[in-house]
């Protein structure tokens, strides 16, 4: 396969931002490195092994601007921008099909979600994706709408990344990491905002009997930080539920996946996903799925039969749905989830595939 000249424009990357966008961005630039010439505009103080730094000395959002623009002039003429495109404004992507017509510098579209909201002034928005080289969604129902909007063709790109298991079992973790053998442990990654709704998993939890919760040792571990997690302590306190729930922070990739390790459920409540890849990773830890009747969830749970749907906005259908797991264990949604995963996603064709169609 030919080398390309590629160059990333992530202002926000791992290891500075831990969303599904800037985890992904992060190790695709780095296996794309490899055998290709690589750059990426960012703010992020981090550097990529193999890959060269644009570093933008401003946060504020028109100078940022002004600067990318810079870089993408100076640049060479088979240089191919790669773009990230969730719910953002028409003046922040209006540039890219402006370069093009003008200097014909050429970019992709990575599109990771955003919620799918409706574009009030139409026209920018789809100039900017006609002008593009090629476009990619991160699940097929990203594909399928914007593939409707735009009557343009999308590339499905899943956003893996190279998942490793934890080497150490589950009771040598649980004991490293002060839980009991016998503890019933549910998992969250991602990050605490509204869009994520991590609150109703504790609506959730609050509606079980403590004396359930007691006896069967249940714990509620959330990896991930954001703007909701005051407003979740005080409700943790408020609740008494302090001894069953554990807010870690950010957990960095390389600790992750001992926490799908030492789990045994995995809930995901987001009001909208592309294709979390959290939940692929929990599916390859054989973790049973407890996610949200949402777009971006429910096609790959309903398809892989590795779990359990519910309304999050009810939080007492979410709690028995807790209990029935716990009770019950479901072995056979955690094979079927592992057996999807290993069907239909692979890390090292993907990149592949991405390069493919640059």
């Amino acid at each position: 396969m030919m080398s390309k000249n590629i160059c990333f424009i992530t202002p926000q990357i791992y290891p500075d931002v831990f969303g599904g966008a800037e985890v992904f961005n992060y190790y695709l630039i780095n296996d794309l490195a490899k055998k290709n010439e690589v750059s990426y505009i960012t703010l992020s103080d981090e550097n990529i092994y193999e890959a060269t730094k644009y570093r933008l000395k401003t946060k504020r959002n028109i100078h940022q601007l002004l600067e990318i623009i810079k870089i993408i002039i100076l640049s060479p003429k088979d240089r191919v921008f790669v773009v990230s495109f969730m719910r953002t404004k028409w003046y922040y992507i209006i540039m890219y099909p402006l370069l093009n017509i003008v200097l014909n510098k050429k970019y992709v579209i990575v599109i990771h979600g955003g919620g799918m909201m409706p574009w009030k002034w139409k026209y920018p928005f789809n100039l900017f994706f006609k002008r593009a080289k090629t476009i990619f969604g991160v699940s097929q129902t990203i594909c399928k709408e914007y593939t409707t909007r735009t009557n343009t063709k999308i590339h499905y790109l899943p956003p893996l990344i190279p998942f490793e298991l934890a080497k150490k079992d589950k009771n040598s973790l649980r004991k490293e990491y002060n839980f009991i053998e016998k503890a019933k442990i549910f998992l969250i990654v991602g990050s605490l905002k509204d869009l994520k709704k991590p609150l109703i998993v504790l609506e959730a939890l609050d509606k079980i009997d403590k004396v359930f919760l007691r006896k069967q040792n249940i714990r509620i571990l959330y990896a991930g930080d954001g703007v909701l997690n005051n407003k979740m302590k005080i409700f943790i306190k408020d609740k008494g539920l302090s001894e069953y729930v554990h807010l870690l922070g950010n957990i960095p990739r390389d600790k992750i996946n001992a926490y799908y390790k030492l789990s045994d459920f995995y809930i995901i409540s987001s009001d909208f996903e592309g294709t979390p890849i959290s939940m692929l990773e929990a599916m390859y830890n054989k973790l049973c799925i407890i996610g949200s009747d949402v777009k971006g969830v429910n096609n790959i749970i309903n398809d892989s039969d590795g779990g359990f749907l519910f309304d999050n906005t009810n939080a007492l259908e979410l709690s028995n749905i807790m209990i029935n797991v716990i009770n019950y264990n479901h072995l056979e949604k955690r094979d079927n989830a592992y057996r999807f995963f290993n069907q239909h996603f692979n890390y090292l064709k993907l990149v592949d595939a991405f390069q493919l169609n640059l």
